[in-house]
């Protein structure tokens, strides 16, 4: 039960920066960054599978997903690299996602970091507008 709720918490906390948009009628912004949430987690679940390097071994909790990149990581560095406005507090939590996944023992370092250039990638992407922009052919 205990590896559930550690493994979906991120995922939880996720949507919520989306729910503070709408709530804040920003529209447009809040379907940005959960267009950047969906492409990071997409993008680090597909390069799981092309990589797929194993986990190590003697993790706090069992996943059986191959290990590199890190999607919690992925959507965790999202979060700072979109509001940058609140850099400080998001990108505390941003480490300690990652960091709490070396802990549990079912990332290496290199997982972290590779999920966490793909989270900042798709956030400034998305909160910079170039997507717009390449969308529009402008």
């Amino acid at each position: 039960m205990i590896n559930e709720i550690i493994n979906i918490t991120p995922y939880l906390i996720a949507p919520l920066p989306m729910v503070y948009l709408l709530h804040k009628n920003q529209k447009k912004r809040a379907v940005l960054y959960g267009s950047a949430v969906l492409l990071s987690i997409s993008t680090a679940v597909f390069l799981k599978y092309i990589f797929n390097i194993p986990r190590p071994d003697g993790g706090l909790i069992r996943t059986t997903t191959p290990s590199f990149p890190s999607a919690h990581a992925a959507l965790a560095f999202v979060i700072p690299s979109f509001f940058r406005e609140r850099r400080i507090w998001t990108m505390t939590y941003a480490l300690l996602v990652g960091l709490s996944r070396l802990y549990l023992g079912v990332h290496y370092a290199g997982d972290i970091v590779g999920g966490a250039l793909i989270g900042l990638f798709f956030g400034f992407l998305f909160r910079s507008g170039k997507i717009m922009k390449l969308v529009k052919g402008r």
